[in-house]
């Protein structure tokens, strides 16, 4: 179905979250870890998580999200996408990671349903280098949709998505290219089998 007046972005975005966490963390058992980072005008505070596997840690936050809306007049919380706070803690997040494991890939789903008002092509650069990065727009206009997509690894790890019916499609392919590049290893000790 296309979206309508019922089905705001900022319910999309909640829906994407869910499908990609779903996907990203099948199981209890999975050993994926992800890291959450909600923002708008700001990165939200206490609405963060480092890298998990449990899926819950960030499903109980992303329920609680809401709309943002302004806590006085004149508050600015109700507009603004500040890729740049986004990017900086996203980056954050993959400098602790690699600090420890420097072999696994790491990748980024950034997902946005607003023009930034806060970034830069060179914010951009700064996170392309540590991850591959896909980028997932939420019924952004033709400007929007372009400036996301040059955070993007290259043009074919950005969507724009506009019909939420392709919304699991497009996690479900994003899940698929990074499972694609696990390599599994079998190792035969032949000191105990010949």
């Amino acid at each position: 179905e296309d979206l309508t007046a019922t089905e705001t972005r900022w319910t999309m975005a909640k829906d994407a979250l869910d499908i990609s966490l779903n996907t990203l963390i099948p199981s209890t058992s999975s050993k994926n870890k992800v890291a959450f980072v909600a923002f708008d005008s700001a990165v939200r505070s206490g609405y963060t998580v480092d890298a998990t596997s449990d899926k819950s840690k960030i499903t109980t936050l992303v329920n609680g999200l809401t709309a943002p809306s302004p806590s006085y007049r004149g508050d600015s919380i109700q507009k603004g996408t500040n890729y740049k706070a986004a990017i900086s803690t996203a980056s954050s997040y993959i400098d602790s990671f690699k600090a420890t494991d420097k072999t696994t890939p790491v990748y980024v789903i950034f997902l946005s349903d607003g023009e930034p008002d806060k970034g830069s092509a060179g914010n951009a650069a700064t996170l392309k280098g540590k991850a591959t990065v896909y980028t997932v727009g939420l019924s952004l206009g033709s400007n929007a949709s372009d400036t996301l997509k040059a955070y993007a690894t290259d043009a074919a790890h950005h969507n724009n998505v506009t019909d939420t019916s392709v919304l699991s499609k497009v996690f479900g392919s994003i899940a698929t290219a990074i499972a694609s590049k696990v390599t599994i290893t079998d190792v035969i000790n032949t000191d105990v089998f010949d």
